[in-house]
């Protein structure tokens, strides 16, 4: 992972590990033509993606690099699309360990929660460095902790902390990738207070965009209904192809998106403006079929003070909630009254 454009610092994290050994993306899973961060670099956004594991410390270490070609100068990389990319990383890392460790072969880890901090900004980085470890770990549950950072200034950018359970995979319905999705009814009205409206085209449009660099539409936003007295929203939302995970399942990282996106553009409907989150905190109850159709999203203030606003989010399919999010945005830089939210 050497490299003349790397932080001396991150060079120095890096060559303290004397027994790395190359990690490749997804080896542990199997091809999967379909998942979203392959994606990424079929699609060019992504030049190349290295990382190693430590079997002596048991860590996980890597770049993302991201193509300056295609990107343009001042398109950031998105938090939403670190978040996926940790996550796929640090699911990863769990079937390193349990082959590390020599524990069943015939299960899987999955995410049940993964909690998002945003620690610093890099508007124009394009090279990330990862660090993952063992925080926690029992029969059935591991605990990983990691760190992101740009590469090129040694800016941490967030810190992630994911929960992961092993699974038979015979309970998985991995296996069964002919399943037929079950049709599901959408509510209506999608929003039951006097006072709701229907999202105006622009702001629906807004909700079919998924990491600011995949081709709006990637997801589909048919619907959407909007309550000021109630602070909340709801959408109806389609999933497009090549959005999975290691599995057949949507990828965890594009379900906190698009709960992530809902959560968005409900705070800035009520206060006018556009407002990042600081922290995340997702919650995985039940896998997500791919290209699933008529998902709701629901979204609703929980809480607010002087300084943030949060939001709780959940996609369902029918009565079966699959994600919850709760996103913290902070108010800190903005003259926002929460009383007049």
């Amino acid at each position: 992972m050497n490299s003349p454009s790397l932080h001396p610092a991150i060079q120095k994290r890096i060559d303290a590990y004397t027994d790395l050994i190359p990690a490749p993306l997804h080896s542990m899973w199997g091809s999967n033509d379909a998942q979203v961060v392959n994606r990424f670099h079929d699609e060019g956004f992504m030049h190349s993606h290295k990382q190693f594991f430590s079997p002596l410390q048991e860590r996980l270490v890597g770049m993302w690099n991201f193509s300056r070609d295609t990107l343009p100068a001042d398109m950031v990389v998105s938090d939403t699309t670190l978040f996926t990319l940790a996550d796929d990383m640090a699911g990863e890392f769990s079937e390193w360990i349990a082959k590390h460790r020599s524990q069943n072969d015939a299960s899987i880890r999955f995410t049940v929660n993964l909690k998002v901090t945003k620690t610093g900004a890099s508007p124009t980085g394009r090279s990330f460095f990862f660090e993952a470890k063992i925080e926690s770990s029992s029969q059935n549950t591991l605990t990983v902790g990691a760190v992101v950072y740009d590469a090129e200034n040694n800016t941490q950018i967030i810190d992630v902390r994911g929960v992961f359970v092993t699974v038979p995979v015979a309970k998985t319905g991995i296996m069964n990738k002919s399943a037929v999705e079950q049709a599901i009814t959408v509510p209506s009205p999608l929003l039951s207070a006097l006072d709701a409206e229907s999202l105006k085209p622009a702001d629906i449009s807004d909700l079919c965009s998924v990491m600011n660099f995949l081709p709006n539409g990637a997801v589909r936003t048919r619907a959407g209904s909007f309550s000021r007295s109630e602070r909340s929203i709801a959408t109806v939302l389609d999933f497009g192809p090549k959005l999975t995970g290691p599995v057949i399942y949507v990828h965890g990282g594009i379900l906190g998106t698009v709960l992530y996106i809902a959560s968005g553009k409900l705070v800035q409907l009520l206060t006018g403006k556009t407002i990042d989150a600081v922290h995340w905190d997702i919650t995985y109850k039940s896998p997500m079929p791919m290209e699933s159709t008529g998902n709701v999203i629901r979204a609703h203030v929980e809480s607010e003070s002087a300084s943030s606003i949060a939001v709780f989010a959940k996609i369902m399919r029918g009565d079966k909630v699959h994600t919850t999010l709760k996103s913290v945005f902070s108010l800190k830089t903005l003259a926002i009254e929460p009383s007049k939210l």
